[in-house]
């Protein structure tokens, strides 16, 4: 998600890249959000900080808010975090 992007979530609400945590949790993905962090981190365990798992989900979802298609969007999600965070890993970064 690019630092410029700005999306409506609900009539008169503005959400800007500050905040796709909140506005994932608040909004129609909350349900999803979730799971697919606990099941990332099942699968790096301690090697990833809980919330940086939780912040990459969050935005991830909010990237996905006008997909017409919504059925295997939290499969899409995990997949794409899974993957940033190998990628970071494979970097060296602290996670």
């Amino acid at each position: 998600m690019s630092d410029l992007m700005v999306r409506r979530t609900d009539p008169g609400e503005v959400v800007g890249p500050a905040e796709p945590v909140a506005a994932a949790a608040r909004g129609e993905w909350a349900r999803h959000v979730e799971p697919v962090v606990q099941s990332l981190q099942a699968r790096f365990g301690s090697a990833v900080e809980p919330e940086l798992i939780r912040t990459e989900v969050a935005a991830e979802f909010a990237a996905y808010s006008a997909a017409p298609v919504r059925d295997f969007i939290p499969i899409l999600v995990e997949a794409r975090v899974r993957s940033r965070l190998l990628r970071m890993a494979g970097r060296g970064a602290v996670l």
